[in-house]
């Protein structure tokens, strides 16, 4: 569920963050959700042994879709001195 959730606010803020998006109220429970997607801990009976199992395992997946994110959110929008995209 959390791998669609994220698939879903990723596909909103690929062009543009709009007003709405870019305001406090909206950008930093996005930021947290996506820190704790990030430092998300899976039990270990739940993850695969297999390498290549593992990184296509849902909580896995839905890791990678964070770092993504947040990356691209700061890349684009975390320094205030330079413009923005549109």
């Amino acid at each position: 569920m959390l791998h669609l959730i994220l698939k879903a606010y990723r596909t909103s803020i690929v062009i543009n963050l709009s007003a709405h998006q870019q305001s406090a109220e909206s950008l930093v429970p996005w930021g947290q959700l996506l820190f704790a997607a990030v430092n998300l801990e899976a039990p270990k009976e739940v993850v695969p042994e297999d390498e290549e199992e593992r990184e296509k395992s849902e909580w896995w997946v839905a890791k990678k879709w964070a770092y993504a994110m947040l990356r691209g959110l700061f890349h684009r929008f975390g320094n205030p001195s330079q413009p923005r995209a549109a």
